[in-house]
């Protein structure tokens, strides 16, 4: 997905380096996002900003590490998300798959909202990750979508997508409607920040 989002944005795939930890997601999980996650966690950012122009960290779970390293050259990839899904000050409706992200996704949105104004709710796709996490994959877009088109029918203007595996629902999204994904908002913002000067 985030390949194909530089693509997307004229950057050849192979100027990204990607770095998969599921232990990491595994276990904020089922402890939350302890002393000593966030501590592990800062220290491969850390390791990884030294080696690399722009880092993006793409769990929306461990996100709120970022917040307190002080690099600008990390990005969360929610964060973009979150800029690009309030900008016009309209009404957002943000949906996630897993919950272990629903709060520090409903803290980023409503901090990046109270710049434009935009109203924010954060919702929960009732049983999408337990789909994702058996490899349902198109029963897991087949809930987001449901999820994604009952957000317009009660009158959103703007849905985001917050996690980045959301992103393969949007495919078909009908004309005219504002389906937003970390991938292509996020991998934006790392080559601004990557080639910023």
């Amino acid at each position: 997905m985030f390949d194909a989002a530089a693509q997307a944005l004229g950057i050849a795939p192979e100027m990204l380096v990607h770095t998969v930890r599921s232990d990491l997601l595994a276990a904020v999980e089922a402890e939350g996002l302890t002393a000593q996650l966030r501590e592990q966690t800062g220290a491969l950012l850390h390791r990884l900003a030294q080696e690399n122009t722009a880092v993006l960290l793409t769990c929306s779970s461990l996100g709120p590490v970022v917040d307190g390293l002080g690099q600008a050259q990390i990005l969360r990839a929610d964060a973009a998300l979150a800029v690009a899904a309030v900008q016009g000050g309209q009404r957002v409706v943000v949906l996630c798959a897993a919950p272990s992200t629903v709060s520090a996704t409903g803290e980023l949105f409503n901090a990046a909202a109270q710049a434009t104004g935009a109203w924010v709710e954060v919702r929960l796709v009732d049983g999408a990750w337990a789909l994702f996490k058996a490899g349902e994959r198109e029963r897991y877009f087949e809930r987001i979508r449901t999820a994604v088109a009952i957000a317009f029918k009660e009158g959103a203007e703007v849905v985001a997508l917050a996690q980045a595996s959301m992103a393969g629902a949007t495919h078909d999204e009908p004309p005219g409607l504002h389906v937003l994904t970390s991938p292509r908002a996020s991998v934006a913002a790392a080559v601004a920040l990557a080639f910023r000067g």
